[in-house]
């Protein structure tokens, strides 16, 4: 029995200090009280024991585990030892220690090292655990219910309205009539008639009919007795039956009614007929009752026909500078609106009742859309992507990349169908929950971690990103309360937690395939994932991707979705940045946010967040700070609904004067120009050698902001620009914070 004695008093305490010069604490814990004889065999037995462990670690069978825990046996033995040899007083004996332990250990490295092989890998990977807890993964990309191949490209599709699970596509000159219950045996309609594809499919209300149309025939099956009811020898972009099931309009050169009351002898009427080929009209739709045909063609126009008095009901409505593609009556019963889309760049929502157009939504060209039966939202096709907006809040409720040429709902709402031109039919559920995680942060500024393939995430990535943006989010905030207006800063996605919602995607490639045309590989892959036209978007890409285009280190601008060719509408933008130190810092991430932003260079000044400097970008410009007072990001809250900005050129020479217009209200307008002169201002030092700055002054081929002009929301401008300039861009900023810009060249008159 080994009994620790602990002294009474300070007096006993420094006797034994001066009887053994041992620490007094030492003594206090570990002093043991023994004879010669048992020292002995208490340092022969630890011998033993230490033996027995190394020897038994050369067992190959011993586990990791096991071979752990004998290292934990070494240690509790030495600590044992040490302290009989410290405690008697005997430093022979604790050499003698040591020399065992040593012996033991050699005996043992080789487990020592196995258990390092399996503890850094375990180690290694719960820190990449931990890491990947700290990134979020991106939405998942939507998946359909049914896959049915049609072959060709699908151009038109079409539901029955009184069986969701019948589905009627065409690509070619067939028609495939799919019901979803036995996908594997589709219905084939062929007609000899139609000898080129067919344009257009229709059901009847009642869904008794199925109409098709093609530039050489219109044709009318009975779908209950599966036989053709008749043949007409005319062309047709589109068609529509009444909701009364009495009449069959179509369209292209002329426009026909066909009164199919008796379908044993069908009437036709002629309600106009083009004498030149050069309007076509792409688009019909009846109204709700029955009343009234609306025909939009390829000019931009909508004519409203009295069906009773078989006329025209009022002048022409104008929708806008290109096709009108497609009108729908909402299924509203509060009050009679309908929705037409085309090239003109916006969905726009009309009221029945006067005519006028109620609200707009900027979107680029649309080539589809379909009307669920609530009449809450809307579904549309455009050249990469189909979304659902809701109608009332004009936002967009989601949106996945796709190729369609046609939607259509399903009569009951529960599912919707897209026909893409890879010829396939998918059928959707509604909602998709996967993919309402796309704009749950509307108008934020969001963040994406772009990993290569085989490359793992930097160690505490997430906090250096988290670092830099709210250091970017103080300065602009800073900024703009210098300039004159409250402290506001961007918005940003978060996290419940409140931290800054990283979303990691992985590439599908190494980082050598990125080296070369940066931007657009990673925006196939990112864009699978979210759509880049609703925010802007901060690309943060791992290192080994150091270079975007050229000698460029980082890169941005807007998501421009073109109106009518020569105007282009954004409210969002993307910036790309990589890790490396030289460009992932706070000021490049400003100035390059600030392109995302709508800003261009502004060269006026060194100290300017959008210029050159060499020295310390530390400050906003009173025009960037009042183009941001209205900006999405900045001002999250605005209404989505948007009226396209006009800007028009007013004259030739000798002065350059354009009429701006925007019924929403415009904020600010900036013109831009190219680079003038053989001395660059003083923003353009990107060296300390003069030479080296004048030579790529010269070489610098961007637009630079010239001139602003606040407006305040005013709803119209003229401005006069008496420089001479070969080019010139004008940007406008309305107040909902929707961005259009327009580029004139000056030498050829307009």
């Amino acid at each position: 029995m080994v009994q620790c004695l602990y002294p009474t008093d300070a007096s006993q305490a420094e006797g034994e200090h001066r009887k053994n010069p041992i620490s007094m604490s030492v003594l206090m814990k570990f002093r043991i009280l023994s004879t010669n004889k048992r020292r002995q065999r208490d340092i022969r037995n630890f011998g033993i024991l230490l033996l027995v462990i190394g020897i038994a670690s050369r067992d190959p069978g011993i586990t990791p585990l096991s071979s752990f825990g004998a290292v934990m046996l070494l240690w509790s033995a030495m600590s044992w030892g040490l302290r009989i040899g410290i405690a008697k007083g005997k430093r022979q004996d604790t050499v003698w220690i040591h020399i065992i332990a040593l012996i033991t250990l050699i005996l043992v490295d080789h487990q020592i090292n196995g258990i390092l092989r399996i503890t850094k890998p375990a180690i290694t990977n719960f820190s990449k655990q931990a890491l990947y807890a700290e990134l979020s993964e991106p939405p998942e990309i939507p998946k359909p219910i049914l896959e049915l191949d049609h072959g060709d490209g699908i151009y038109a599709l079409a539901f029955s309205p009184t069986d969701p699970d019948i589905i009627a596509t065409t690509g070619d000159n067939t028609i495939k009539l799919w019901n979803q219950n036995t996908p594997e045996t589709p219905e084939t309609l062929y007609i000899k008639e139609h000898r080129d594809d067919i344009d257009t499919l229709a059901f009847s209300p009642n869904g008794k009919y199925l109409t098709a149309g093609s530039p050489n025939a219109i044709t009318l099956w009975d779908i209950q007795q599966k036989q053709t009811l008749q043949t007409f020898e005319d062309s047709a972009n589109t068609l529509t039956f009444s909701p009364d099931n009495r009449y069959l309009a179509t369209a292209k050169w002329n426009l026909n009614l066909f009164d199919i009351t008796d379908t044993d002898n069908f009437r036709k009427i002629t309600l106009f007929e083009h004498r030149k080929h050069d309007v076509q009209i792409e688009s019909l739709a009846f109204s709700l009752n029955g009343a009234y045909l609306l025909a939009g063609d390829n000019r931009g126009y909508i004519k409203v026909w009295d069906i009773e008095q078989q006329a025209l009901a009022m002048p022409p409505l104008k929708a806008g500078s290109g096709r009108v593609r497609d009108i729908k009556f909402l299924n509203d019963t509060t009050q009679s609106r309908f929705v037409t889309i085309g090239t003109g760049g916006s969905i726009k929502f009309w009221r029945a009742t006067d005519y006028q157009v109620e609200r707009s939504i900027s979107t680029g060209t649309i080539l589809n859309l379909a009307c669920p039966p609530d009449g809450k939202t809307l579904l549309t096709a455009a050249w990469d992507k189909v979304n659902l907006w809701d109608i009332q809040t004009g936002t967009s409720i989601f949106s996945f990349k796709q190729k369609p040429r046609a939607v259509g709902f399903a009569p009951d709402g529960s599912t919707f169908a897209t026909g893409d031109t890879d010829g396939t039919l998918r059928i959707w559920d509604i909602p998709l929950p996967n993919t309402h995680q796309h704009l749950t942060h509307q108008n934020a500024v969001r963040v994406i971690y772009f990993l290569p393939k085989g490359i793992s995430p930097q160690l505490n990535i997430h906090r250096k990103i988290e670092k830099i943006i709210r250091k970017v989010q103080r300065f602009y905030a800073q900024q703009m309360e210098k300039n004159g207006f409250s402290k506001i800063a961007f918005n940003l996605e978060t996290n419940p937690n409140g931290k800054i919602k990283i979303h990691l995607v992985q590439g599908k490639f190494t980082a050598d395939y990125y080296l070369e045309d940066t931007v657009t590989k990673i925006d196939e892959e990112i864009t699978q994932y979210f759509d880049i036209s609703e925010n802007v978007f901060l690309v943060v890409l791992e290192s080994a991707i150091d270079g975007i285009a050229g000698d460029t280190l980082a890169v941005a601008g807007l998501e421009s979705t073109y109106i009518d060719g020569e105007r282009w509408h954004a409210h969002a933008g993307t910036a790309y940045i990589p890790t490396v130190d030289n460009a992932f810092n706070w000021q490049t991430v400003a100035h390059e946010l600030g392109h995302a932003f709508g800003l261009r260079h502004d060269f006026h000044r060194a100290s300017y967040i959008m210029s050159y400097g060499n020295t310390v970008r530390s400050t906003l410009s009173a025009a960037a700070a009042h183009w941001l007072q209205q900006h999405r990001a900045f001002q999250p809250d605005q209404s989505n609904f948007n009226t396209p900005t006009t800007i028009d050129r007013k004259n030739t020479a000798p002065t350059f004067q354009v009429e701006i217009v925007d019924p929403d209200g415009i904020h600010q307008v900036q013109w831009f120009v190219p680079p003038t002169g053989n001395r660059p201002p003083p923003g353009y030092v990107i060296s300390q050698n003069q030479q080296d700055n004048l030579r790529s002054w010269k070489k610098y081929t961007g637009y630079i902001l010239k001139h602003y002009k606040k407006l305040n929301g005013e709803n119209r401008t003229i401005i006069e620009l008496k420089l001479p300039h070969q080019k010139v861009q004008i940007g406008v900023i309305d107040s909902h914070g929707n961005i259009t810009r327009r580029t004139f060249t000056l030498t050829a008159p307009h």
